[in-house]
């Protein structure tokens, strides 16, 4: 990772060389990465709304709204992780609801690997299983089965990413501002004599 990445990129650095690896090292193939997530995202806004009920016009509004919005769509033409973490999320919540609502097995197993791809976009995707956690505690009967199924794939998921950092740490390659807080910005600009711009 570079020494200046906050996030954990690795899904994101898989993605984008298969585009490279297709169209060239040059700028279009990494804008091609994130363009094509952004608008998966659209379409799997469009489908998540569709199926919990929402009318075809309002979904294809709000997936319009979605991909006409300033930010969004200025993020989708660099090669930064916001647009294809929020597409990858939407997938992953997509598949994980509708399987939650169908009782389908078979997508839940998928949506939990685009989860566990989401986390290797972004940190924040630990919020995946915490949001299926209470949902499946506010739609299924509390039984400690159900307890169990609902924590699992948090622990999981905290599994998984404390075994990334710890596979940084042991390489050597954490990255400077990798789940920085407070106290070591400021202990680091104490040292550089308040050169840091922490505004």
């Amino acid at each position: 990772p570079h020494p200046w990445s906050a996030a954990n990129i690795l899904g994101h650095t898989v993605w984008g060389a298969a585009f490279v690896r297709v169209l060239g090292d040059q700028p279009m193939a990494y804008t091609a990465s994130t363009l094509v997530l952004g608008y998966l995202g659209g379409a799997a806004l469009y489908l998540w709304l569709r199926q919990v009920g929402t009318g075809r016009a309002l979904a294809l509004f709000a997936a319009g709204c979605l991909l006409a919005n300033p930010i969004y769509l200025a993020l989708s033409v660099t090669f930064m992780t916001d647009v294809p973490y929020a597409a990858v999320q939407t997938l992953a919540l997509l598949l994980l609801g509708t399987a939650l609502a169908s009782g389908r097995p078979l997508l839940a197993a998928a949506g939990w690997v685009v989860a566990v791809i989401a986390l290797s976009w972004r940190q924040v995707a630990l919020a995946i299983p915490l949001a299926m956690a209470v949902a499946r505690l506010v739609t299924a009967p509390r039984r400690v089965a159900v307890l169990g199924l609902a924590i699992l794939p948090v622990l999981a998921f905290l599994v998984l990413q404390r075994g990334y950092e710890a596979s940084l740490a042991a390489a050597g390659i954490t990255p400077l501002q990798f789940n920085f807080i407070a106290e070591e910005i400021g202990q680091l600009d104490h040292q550089s004599g308040g050169r840091i711009d922490v505004g």
